[in-house]
C-alpha cells in the first residue's frame, strides 16, 4: 500500500539527508556531484521523477563563481518567500525546500500563476485545492560561471475530503524565471 502522505515522508528523508551531509557540493570522497546525482538521492521515487519530468525552466547560466551564486540565489528565494531547508550547509548543491505547502496564493498571485494542477468547475485546480510542492535549485559550476537549473512539482489534494486522490501539479515556469531574474539582480550588485 502506497505512503499516505508520500510527501511528507520524502521531505522528511531530504532533510535528514541534507542535515548528515549527504546532500553536498563537494562530497568528502572528491569530486562534485551532478544534478543527476543529487536527484536520485531524493527518496520517493515519484517526487524525483515528478521534478525531472516536469521541470519547465530553462537552466540559466551566469559568470559567476559558485559562493556567490548560492548567496544571491538564497536571497531571491528568500524575496519570493521560498524557504531554503539547507541554508546554512554552505556545501549543499540543491537549495530549496522538499516540502511547501500552500492553498490559493503565493507571493499575493494564484497558485495557477505558478502551477498548473488541471481544471475543475470552478476554475483552476491550483486556486482551489491545498498544494505540497517541492521547489528546488541545483547549483552547478561550469566551464564560464555557473549553471543554476530550477525544478518545481507537486500536487493538489481538494479540501473537500481527506480520501480523494491527490492530482499531479507541474510548474508553468514563471516562479523559476522570476527567482533567476532576481538572483541575476543580486550578482549584479543590487
Amino acid at each position: 500500500m502506497p505512503p499516505a502522505r508520500p510527501w511528507a515522508r520524502a521531505a522528511h528523508r531530504l532533510v535528514l539527508l541534507a542535515a548528515a551531509g549527504l546532500v553536498a557540493l563537494a562530497p568528502q570522497g572528491g569530486a562534485a556531484q551532478t544534478v543527476d546525482q543529487q536527484l536520485a538521492m531524493l527518496p520517493y521515487i515519484p517526487l524525483r521523477d515528478n521534478l525531472t519530468r516536469y521541470q519547465q525552466a530553462t537552466p540559466v547560466e551566469v559568470p559567476d563563481d559558485a559562493r556567490a551564486v548560492r548567496t544571491a540565489l538564497i536571497r531571491a528565494m528568500k524575496d519570493f518567500k521560498i524557504p531554503v531547508e539547507n541554508e546554512k550547509d554552505e556545501n549543499a548543491v540543491l537549495l530549496g525546500t522538499t516540502r511547501m505547502v500552500k492553498s490559493r496564493e503565493l507571493n499575493k498571485e494564484p497558485l495557477s500563476s505558478y502551477l498548473s494542477c488541471g481544471n475543475g468547475v470552478q476554475g483552476p485546480n491550483a486556486d482551489l485545492f491545498r498544494l505540497t510542492f517541492a521547489f528546488l535549485a541545483a547549483i552547478e559550476p561550469v566551464a564560464k560561471g555557473t549553471k543554476v537549473t530550477f525544478f518545481m512539482a507537486g500536487e493538489g489534494r481538494s479540501p473537500e475530503g481527506v480520501s480523494t486522490q491527490p492530482v499531479v501539479c507541474w510548474t508553468r515556469g514563471v516562479l523559476e524565471k522570476r527567482v533567476a531574474d532576481r538572483m541575476k539582480f543580486y550578482l549584479l550588485g543590487g
